[in-house]
C-alpha cells in the first residue's frame, strides 16, 4: 500500500449513484477506481447503487490535500 508521503499525486473525487446519492473518495486512479466502484468491487455502498459516475475530480500533490 501507498504511503502518505510517497510522492505521488492524490485525486479526490466525487461520483453520482443511481439513486442519486454521492459518494467522495481519494485514489491515486480515479479511471481504476471509478471501474472498481462499477464492478462492485468498492464500498459496500457504491456496490448497491451501481451504476455510478463521475461527476468531478482534482488532482493534489498529496494524500493530505486530497
Amino acid at each position: 500500500m501507498a504511503r502518505e508521503n510517497d510522492g505521488q499525486p492524490w485525486s479526490c473525487y466525487i461520483l453520482r449513484c443511481r439513486d442519486g446519492s454521492f459518494y467522495v473518495g481519494i485514489t491515486h486512479d480515479v479511471k481504476l477506481r471509478l471501474a472498481k466502484h462499477n464492478q462492485g468491487q468498492a464500498p459496500l455502498y457504491t456496490a448497491r447503487r451501481r451504476p455510478v459516475r463521475l461527476v468531478w475530480s482534482e488532482r493534489f500533490p498529496n494524500k493530505f490535500a486530497a
